[in-house]
């Protein structure tokens, strides 16, 4: 049986920047979505929260976990630690990377018992597609994130880091090494100006 589609579209933020722990932008962002759960998740607990380039970076890359950042409306990160603390916990279900940068998930884990704490709060609803397919749309970005640890928790999805960003990733193949087309180009890019500098 095929899986439930995890939908989520959000918004991240090129030109967020953070001062003194408070979040602000302009212009209008640029929309981004996914159909299936991704790995980025794992990524969000090693985000210094102490650290303003990190917690803009994050934003402007993937957007503000709590949806509520927007031009003339900044925000704190506060919350974010509750977020980044069940995230950790979801972690712990993945081994460390083996000589190929692959963490495999743990075969006997259960979070059974902290399930209700995970999903408290979590916004994601059922939905029909225009194919007449059944979804799972979430609300917030913090809803995807969470959703996608518990799903690959499920389906023991094997994770690694992305070569170009360092971001993990759940990947199919275990020959690749980009979290998506945006970084596989900007590596591309690198090697080339490499190249025109060695030949130079």
């Amino acid at each position: 049986m095929d899986q439930i589609p995890l939908v989520f579209h959000g918004h991240r933020w090129p030109a967020a920047r953070c001062e003194r722990g408070v979040i602000m932008t302009t212009g209008g962002g640029r929309q981004w979505s996914a159909r299936e759960p991704r790995g980025f998740w794992r990524s969000f607990p090693d985000v210094d929260l102490g650290d303003d380039a990190a917690k803009a970076g994050w934003v402007q890359r993937y957007g503000d976990p709590l949806g509520e950042l927007a031009p003339h409306q900044p925000i704190g990160t506060a919350l974010w630690k509750n977020i980044a603390t069940v995230l950790a916990l979801f972690r712990e279900g993945w081994r460390e990377p083996d000589h190929d940068g692959i963490s495999h998930a743990r075969e006997n884990v259960s979070l059974r018992a902290d399930a209700d704490l995970f999903m408290r709060g979590i916004d994601a609803r059922p939905t029909i597609e225009p194919n007449l397919r059944l979804a799972l749309r979430c609300t917030h970005l913090h809803d995807y994130m969470t959703l996608s640890a518990a799903i690959m928790l499920g389906n023991k999805t094997p994770m690694r880091r992305c070569d170009q960003c360092g971001h993990w990733y759940g990947f199919q193949r275990r020959t690749g090494r980009f979290c998506s087309g945006e970084c596989r180009s900007a590596a591309a890019r690198i090697r080339k100006d490499q190249v025109h500098v060695v030949s130079a």
